[in-house]
């Protein structure tokens, strides 16, 4: 994980993270193992169905989750490495998030100014 801070004014900043394609590959494992074990499927015991039926039942579910999953765990290590006190997210920019690709987020965040 690489994260790049860049100060925009006095309490703003912008958060770019980018994470390798086996962070974003485990993350899209993690999601698809917490489906697979939930899922109810006719003709299958829960959590005994195939991850490929998982995957063409929930396709827009998972996708969702992971995208949320793959933003949350970018910002929250950026937070930690970083040390910001953030009042305010201001925006989001996933970019492109796809399992077997290394994906970007810009995060541009308020933050408490510097006072002397």
């Amino acid at each position: 994980m690489n994260v790049q801070l860049s100060t925009v004014s006095d309490s703003r900043k912008n958060l770019i993270v980018t994470l390798d394609k086996s962070e974003v590959d485990a993350e899209h494992q993690a999601v698809l193992g917490e489906y697979v074990r939930q899922a109810r499927l006719p003709g299958f015991r829960p959590g005994k169905a195939p991850a490929a039926l998982v995957i063409k039942k929930f396709a827009k579910e998972i996708a969702e989750e992971f995208k949320q999953k793959v933003v949350t765990k970018a910002y929250r290590s950026a937070l930690e490495k970083e040390k910001l006190d953030v009042l305010n997210v201001v925006s989001v920019d996933e970019g492109k998030i796809e399992a077997t690709a290394p994906a970007t987020i810009t995060v541009t965040v308020d933050v408490r100014p510097d006072f002397t």
